[in-house]
């Protein structure tokens, strides 16, 4: 999809757009100055031809008033040769003037294409930001959480100048749900772990909230793809997967389903019901699944990493199968060089537990509290190795 920096117009501002001549004139009258040459075809050869006929003409005069006075003259160079500092101080006023009305040309070409100045700003700050590595590669994870709070306030009012621009919208939605998996999750296991059950509800309720924003948004992504998204969902499994697939073919077209599937996934983690009981799983996995197919490696190889958790999470009489959900995240781990520790921490606490592997889950978890810095994944590697830390003391706990 090709996004344009500068189509949002304001149809009551609406006007009709001069013509090429009508801003060359108005150009003129506000340099006061001659019009450029060259600007309409065939101007520039009858501009020189003027200029060159005025300096003839004034060569002669200047010779008949020598010629009256009795002086021999000879007839000047109409060129005269000149030092460098003469032509670049003879050069500079013209080059000025050039300068001016290559500004004005650039500020009547934005006044009449109707171009929505913040709108500009606000997409360019969404690619720069977007493409910026300096959150995973932080140190500070309360620095870093304090940096994402300020950014979701910041994102929410981009979106109200560009609401249809998908980085931005991409943007907003992975922050708020990192958001919630990262810091609120780790508050609400610290709760939950010293009793503190109305701090742990209040928590899961934000991390609600903070889900249920980021999937309006990222149905909003869905549908300014193809406007029959509604559709295709209101027709089940089938028609939605038929849907993803004609909608999403490319790799590069990876990483919308995969922000809108962990959008929909922890969505149904932070529900009453969970994941196993909620009907729209289908419908993520399928948008999880697609973006694997694509790009199994994107983003750290959360789509595998995702599938692999819920396969895990839901029991064996609901539609669960562990042993598939294990493979997913194996695999995860092969593509990332077991680098993104948050695969092996969820391949122990959801994979290990459910399959009751004791070992499996000891030796992973002691690999992640005992592995060097990677700075690619220094902020997620920093979450895991905390909550590999506190898994290791409930061992007992989760293990017959």
């Amino acid at each position: 999809m090709v996004f344009s920096l500068c189509p949002i117009k304001n149809p009551v501002h609406a006007r009709e757009k001069p013509s090429v001549t009508a801003l060359r004139i108005t150009l003129a009258r506000l340099s006061q100055s001659e019009p450029i040459a060259g600007t309409i075809p065939g101007e520039a050869k009858r501009h020189r031809a003027n200029k060159d006929s005025r300096n003839d003409v004034l060569l002669e005069t200047r010779e008949r008033k020598a010629g009256d006075s009795g002086v021999n003259q000879a007839r000047p160079q109409k060129f005269p040769a000149e030092s460098a500092s003469g032509r670049k101080n003879r050069n500079r006023p013209a080059m000025i003037a050039r300068i001016a009305q290559a500004t004005l040309v650039l500020a009547l070409l934005l006044w009449t294409s109707e171009c929505d100045l913040a709108g500009v700003f606000v997409k360019t700050q969404a690619d720069v930001t977007k493409r910026s590595t300096a959150p995973f590669t932080h140190w500070d994870t309360e620095l870093v959480e304090h940096a994402l709070a300020n950014n979701l306030i910041l994102s929410e009012g981009f979106l109200e100048i560009a609401p249809d621009y998908e980085p931005l919208l991409l943007l907003t939605v992975l922050t708020y749900v990192g958001y919630g998996q990262m810091w609120l999750e780790e508050r609400f296991a610290a709760a939950q772990a010293a009793s503190r059950y109305d701090e742990a509800e209040r928590l899961n309720r934000r991390s609600g909230l903070l889900y249920d924003r980021a999937l309006v948004y990222a149905k909003r992504m869905l549908r300014l793809r193809d406007k029959g998204f509604d559709a295709a969902l209101s027709g089940g499994e089938k028609s939605f997967e038929k849907w993803t697939k004609v909608n999403f073919y490319k790799k590069r077209d990876a990483e919308v389903p995969l922000v809108a599937s962990l959008a929909w996934f922890a969505t149904m983690q932070a529900s009453d019901d969970g994941v196993a009981a909620a009907t729209d799983r289908p419908f993520a996995e399928i948008l999880a699944r697609r973006s694997v197919q694509l790009d199994p490696g994107l983003r750290g190889a959360v789509g595998l990493m995702a599938l692999g958790i819920v396969e895990c999470s839901v029991p064996a009489f609901m539609g669960g199968m562990p042993q598939k959900g294990k493979a997913y995240l194996q695999r995860a781990a092969r593509i990332t060089n077991r680098k993104n520790h948050g695969v092996l921490v969820a391949l122990a606490e959801v994979c290990a537990v459910q399959l009751q592997d004791r070992a499996l889950f000891k030796s992973l978890l002691t690999e992640v509290v005992e592995a060097k810095d990677v700075e690619e994944y220094r902020l997620l590697n920093k979450f895991a190795r905390r909550k590999a830390e506190r898994l290791l003391g409930q061992i007992d706990e989760l293990f017959l």
